[in-house]
């Protein structure tokens, strides 16, 4: 239980709010810090343009006539390959929905306050109604400095702090446009827009480098990926293993049998070992030094994973939730149209952090191959074979053995599976050095702000 004194001040500052939400942060002492600031500060709405769409009916069609539809969740991940696509008619009705480049969009119901700054791959995407849109005039200030303000502790929770709503909270532009922008120095607005600016082209380019990678890989069965096959034939034998209908999926047959008529080995050739941990209690602890940071399955998907605490060594299973540097993670949990069967990367960045048992561990011997890997998973190729594996009702899950069974189209040690890797492992250093940078000048605003604070 979290307990906190405030005053009736606080209140009437809050225009009279009881709930608890604008008080339970650390939007008080955050706030209290730029008010103290004597430096020119702005409201975000007099250096920008801010639009919350329409709650439009959705109707979802095939990529040819529809528009990559973001949500509140979509919008933080790593990669967009797997968007809905909303119809363009309906899409059209709302043009001011359509992201650009440099645009800052913030959760506005569920989760609030959660941001994404638009870099080119994104740009021309569809936001839907629950995320506000934030164009910065840079004329007025540069978007990266802004971005790095708001997503860091000096932000981030005066934002939450303006949430209301007791069942689904929601974010009002009104109260969003009253956030105050404190200009340090036109130095450090500089750099720190630099760095963004870094980020969001190293996203660009390893989003780039991966999607030509995915095509690569699925080239060979584009008309077997485009498959609307009803019905398969399929031997008695076969329903030894699986009965259910989704794991004869007639599809997934048509692709596997083309895979199998070229050279090709399953997953379980490839890894020197998959793994799976066990259900185990998790132990909260508050030091560092006793732990390590530990992140739920969702959120190691998104540009900038978010920790939900810190895991004590004294977990029982801390060995194994723990993370080593070139593991590839298939998520094995969830809802079929979800994260299931999708990959995530080990790098630097969650190098000796720890997560939760819902993932399958694959390990190669080496970082190039673990790349490779890493590469196949995302493709359809592959995505299609591992849906088909899942099976349970409440959650559809899979585990470690089943997985080894995904075939791969390639041969083990030819050198096309290295040029894969090298040109994917090249791409996932961008995205680690991204991420480097983004956490660099949200760094750079903290630091700016409390040096400028007033010496007591």
């Amino acid at each position: 239980m979290i307990v906190k004194t405030i005053t009736s001040k606080n209140i009437i500052d809050e225009k009279t709010r009881l709930d608890c939400s604008p008080y339970m942060t650390a939007a008080f002492e955050a706030r209290a810090a730029i008010v103290n600031l004597n430096i020119k500060k702005q409201p975000l709405g007099d250096i920008s343009s801010l639009y919350k769409g329409k709650q439009l009916k959705r109707i979802f069609v095939d990529k040819d006539n529809g528009v990559g539809f973001l949500n509140t969740s979509n919008m933080l991940h790593m990669h967009l390959f797997n968007l809905p696509y909303l119809s363009s008619e309906i899409a059209n009705t709302d043009k001011k929905c359509f992201v650009k480049k440099r645009d800052i969009l913030v959760s506005a119901a569920g989760s609030i306050g959660r941001m994404s700054y638009i870099s080119g791959d994104m740009e021309n995407l569809f936001a839907c109604g629950d995320i506000i849109k934030v164009t910065i005039d840079d004329s007025k200030v540069l978007p990266g400095y802004v971005y790095a303000l708001m997503n860091g502790k000096f932000g981030k929770p005066i934002i939450q702090m303006g949430t209301y709503g007791s069942i689904i909270q929601h974010l009002d532009v009104k109260d969003l446009a009253r956030f105050s922008v404190p200009i340090v120095s036109k130095n450090i607005e500089s750099q720190v827009n630099e760095l963004m600016e870094k980020s969001i082209k190293l996203y660009e380019d390893s989003s780039e480098l991966l999607s030509d990678l995915v095509r690569r890989i699925d080239a060979p069965y584009h008309e077997e990926l485009a498959s609307d096959a009803k019905y398969t034939v399929i031997k008695s034998t076969d329903l030894l293993k699986r009965f259910d209908v989704t794991f004869h999926d007639p599809r997934v047959e048509i692709l596997k049998r083309a895979i199998k008529n070229n050279r090709h080995m399953t997953i379980g050739d490839f890894c020197d070992s998959t793994f799976l941990p066990g259900i185990f209690k998790r132990i909260h602890i508050d030091d560092i030094n006793y732990g390590a940071e530990y992140f739920t399955g969702a959120s190691l998907f998104c540009k900038e994973p978010e920790a939900k605490g810190i895991l004590s060594k004294t977990t029982s299973k801390y060995d194994d939730v723990l993370l080593k540097y070139g593991t590839v993670l298939v998520q094995a949990f969830g809802q079929k149209g979800g994260l299931t069967g999708r990959p995530v990367w080990v790098g630097r960045n969650l190098d000796n952090k720890t997560t939760t048992h819902m993932l399958v561990r694959l390990y190669a011997n080496d970082s190039v191959k673990a790349a490779f890997l890493y590469a196949f998973l995302l493709s359809d190729t592959s995505y299609k074979q591992v849906a088909a594996l899942t099976y349970g009702g409440s959650i559809p899950h899979f585990d470690e053995n089943i997985i080894k069974d995904v075939l791969i189209p390639f041969e083990l040690g030819s050198k096309e599976i290295e040029a894969i890797g090298e040109i994917s492992l090249k791409a996932l250093e961008m995205r680690d050095n991204a991420q480097s940078y983004e956490r660099q000048a949200i760094k750079l605003v903290e630091d700016a702000i409390e040096a400028a604070a007033p010496k007591h």
